[in-house]
């Protein structure tokens, strides 16, 4: 459990390396709380074909991920060979996703009625990685499937993303 966990922070605190900075401003009482991944519910999750006894929060480790809070999850026993993150954040948009260099293969796609890119990064091989990114009422969210370490690859990784994210949109906040 340690070394997973040690491994999706690893991932996380990489894939946010790039859309971290100094995160300024002050919150005041009338702002909404901001959504957090991990109040999922545990239903919807497998649902997804999730497993959601595999539940992680990077804050779980100990880590800090000024501007974002993140929940990983692996897919389901049978689908143990990958991992879908989730990534929330009030002070990155979908302009610092569009504009940041580091990403490639974007495109844009409707996903369950959202407007959304889909991008590749290139902290693994490209066939090993794929997110989906898109504004919402309250934030930006970034769905991540990453297949885990020396797991042989299954599938396309851009596909299950896709069916994941159709499937969790209703639990995510409005666009």
């Amino acid at each position: 459990m340690k070394l997973r966990l040690l491994l999706t922070a690893v991932s996380v605190l990489t894939l946010v390396a790039g859309c971290s900075g100094d995160v300024t401003g002050t919150a005041t009482a009338d702002q909404a709380e901001p959504f957090d991944p991990c109040t999922i519910p545990d239903d919807a999750i497998a649902a997804a074909g999730l497993d959601p006894a595999t539940k992680s929060s990077i804050t779980d480790g100990g880590y800090i991920t000024p501007g974002w809070d993140i929940c990983s999850w692996d897919g389901s026993q049978e689908n143990s060979w990958y991992s879908l993150s989730i990534f929330f954040s009030l002070v990155y948009t979908i302009e610092d996703v569009r504009t940041d260099t580091r990403y490639s293969e974007m495109t844009t796609l409707t996903v369950a009625g959202r407007e959304s890119l889909r991008y590749k990064f290139g902290i693994v091989d490209l066939s090993e990685t794929c997110d989906i990114a898109f504004q919402t009422e309250a934030g930006l969210i970034k769905i991540s499937a990453l297949k885990k370490g020396s797991q042989d690859l299954q599938g396309d990784m851009c596909d299950i993303n896709t069916r994941h994210s159709e499937i969790l949109s209703s639990t995510l906040p409005q666009s």
